[in-house]
């Protein structure tokens, strides 16, 4: 893995910050991840975008957009890196921000579907962490770890409405009659890039789109099952808990982003 803090490109084993900061204690700050496909970071303008518009909500500087779009190229084209992902953390340091940026290669296969499980515990729809993707993931790795140990590719999350929200790392679609449904961001999302670029690409093919607020059971009776991250893409899914999905992924096929 290559990191670049703050201008330099260091030795992930020498790379530093303070304990003192809160970022370190108390998980105060942003970050973002993003593939890199020919050597270019996929929907980079849109990450720096919402990186910014979280630095806004949590009274933090924002960052200059075109200066990290500019060090953003030099660090992959140091690293050399075709394939991979690219991930963006941000923090305060006093009145300026640290910036980091670390980058991997990353063989990506063909997504095959994936098995879902329900997670084993609520998220609250007015958290106002759950719309911004910041440092402080301890309960999204704890979902994660709870699918992966079920032998699952992730977790579902559900707020106190008993509303399905997102998995640990993804967005989530369902696909019923032809129609394309996804949580209402509302219901305690985060608003994931990828997942707005499945609505616009939808949206031009025509395929209805409806936001709502659902529960498992109108997942369960869907056509197709999908997930989306800016990483893997479009990653279908087989099975949530012991339902199991055996259509022909007519509209996921139609939607694929890589």
């Amino acid at each position: 893995m290559q990191i670049w803090l703050n201008g330099i490109l260091v030795d992930k084993n020498e790379a530093k910050i303070k304990i003192t900061l809160p970022a370190f204690r108390y998980g105060q700050g942003l970050f973002s991840t993003t593939r890199i496909s020919n050597s270019e970071p996929v929907w980079i303008k849109d990450h720096l975008l919402r990186i910014n518009s979280s630095l806004q909500y949590f009274n933090f500087k924002p960052i200059n957009t075109n200066k990290i779009k500019n060090d953003i190229k030099n660090f992959i084209k140091q690293t050399q890196i075709h394939e991979g992902y690219l991930r963006i953390m941000v923090w305060g340091n006093q009145n300026e921000n640290d910036i980091c940026l670390m980058a991997e290669k990353l063989a990506i296969t063909t997504n095959i579907p994936v098995k879902l499980i329900m997670n084993n515990f609520k998220h609250h729809s007015t958290d106002p962490l759950t719309k911004h993707k910041t440092l402080n993931y301890w309960k999204n790795e704890l979902a994660f770890k709870f699918a992966t140990q079920k032998g699952c590719y992730d977790a579902i999350l559900i707020n106190e409405n008993n509303h399905i929200c997102e998995t640990s790392r993804c967005n989530i679609f369902w696909v019923k009659n032809n129609t394309l449904y996804t949580p209402e961001i509302s219901c305690g999302l985060l608003p994931g890039i990828a997942r707005q670029k499945v609505i616009e690409k939808a949206m031009k093919q025509n395929i209805k789109v409806f936001e709502v607020a659902a529960n498992i059971l109108e997942v369960y009776e869907a056509d197709e099952v999908f997930l989306t991250n800016s990483v893997r893409g479009l990653i279908p899914v087989k099975s949530i808990n012991k339902n199991i999905y055996k259509g022909m992924n007519k509209i996921t096929n139609q939607l694929t982003l890589f």
